[in-house]
């Protein structure tokens, strides 16, 4: 019998968690995709395409949930390395907002990238594209039909800010103290948004960044981040 060595041990749980959640994503990802040609490809009734938005919304946040578990998997196989590189923010975004591109069109919401054209900026590229995404995935579920998401930055010293806000429902004062608190914000998440801030709270945590947010319930929400960077 093959017995496995201490590191070995420390890492299976990570290793097995990131096969199930892959082999899980991929018919999510594929289902996602079906019901996204569904409309196109045969007009629905009224009854039909509700069924059909509440499918797809409830995949993709299902779709989000194992994003975010397979990369915490995958960071903790490789480890918590801070590697910065290169990178065109406004590009980065771009590609960012065309990767959600069927479920804001599923809403009819309009995504605006307000994030000015810029020399390429030092950053950690990894921890950027998976901050934006989540609160991006966020925007998108939590703001009504027609609504409006606007991202922005701001250039600091050592540091840019990119903001989030879109037209949803907000937040009440009492939930948005404790949204990036672990506990809380799991036992109040829905459909996984709340592992998916504190995930974003502790890899801006590693890196030397941070995350808050601010609201008016009724008013929307926008959610701020600061990453490290080099001009």
């Amino acid at each position: 019998m093959t017995r496995l060595k201490p590191k070995q041990k420390e890492t299976l749980p990570f290793k097995l968690l990131a096969m199930i959640s892959h082999d899980i994503k991929i018919p999510l990802d594929n289902f996602a995709a079906y019901l996204a040609d569904l409309p196109m490809s045969k007009p629905l009734q009224t009854e039909g395409g509700e069924i059909v938005e509440g499918l797809t919304s409830y995949v993709n946040s299902c779709r989000s949930l194992m994003d975010n578990v397979l990369f915490w998997a995958r960071l903790h196989l490789n480890g918590y390395g801070i590697i910065s590189q290169p990178a065109l923010l406004r590009l980065q975004t771009d590609l960012i907002i065309l990767s959600l591109k069927h479920q804001a069109l599923s809403k009819r919401l309009n995504i605006s990238n307000k994030i000015p054209e810029m020399p390429q900026v030092k950053i950690n590229l990894s921890v950027f594209e998976f901050v934006l995404r989540n609160l991006l995935n966020n925007s998108i579920k939590f703001t009504p039909a027609s609504g409006h998401i606007k991202i922005r930055s701001r250039i600091g010293r050592d540091s840019i800010t990119v903001s989030v806000s879109d037209s949803g429902p907000g937040i009440s004062a009492d939930k948005l103290e404790s949204i990036f608190s672990s506990r809380k914000a799991i036992s109040s998440s829905v459909n996984g948004s709340g592992i998916g801030l504190i995930l974003c709270n502790d890899l801006l945590n590693i890196c030397g960044g941070r995350i808050w947010s601010e609201s008016t319930e009724g008013k929307g929400a926008t959610f701020h981040f600061s990453i490290p960077a080099e001009y």
